[in-house]
């Protein structure tokens, strides 16, 4: 993969973040800084543990995929 497409994939990943983060401020304004950082963690948690899965599942399955590839 290319820079050229890396950048944008890397973009829209963090506009979905930032997104989350504007929902969960707008709706919850009272919350002390310790849930505030629970949350982001278990965010943070949760997205890292997407990205290993995904990249565990592609790994894995390559041999399969490689067959129709061109």
């Amino acid at each position: 993969m290319d820079l050229a497409t890396i950048f944008p994939t890397a973009l829209g990943l963090s506009m979905d973040c930032f997104a989350v983060a504007i929902a969960g401020s707008l709706s919850m304004p009272d919350l002390s800084s310790r849930q505030v950082l629970r949350a982001s963690f278990s965010f943070g948690v949760f997205q890292s543990g997407m990205l290993a899965l995904g990249w565990l599942a592609g790994s894995t399955i390559v041999d399969v995929i490689e067959g129709f590839d061109h």
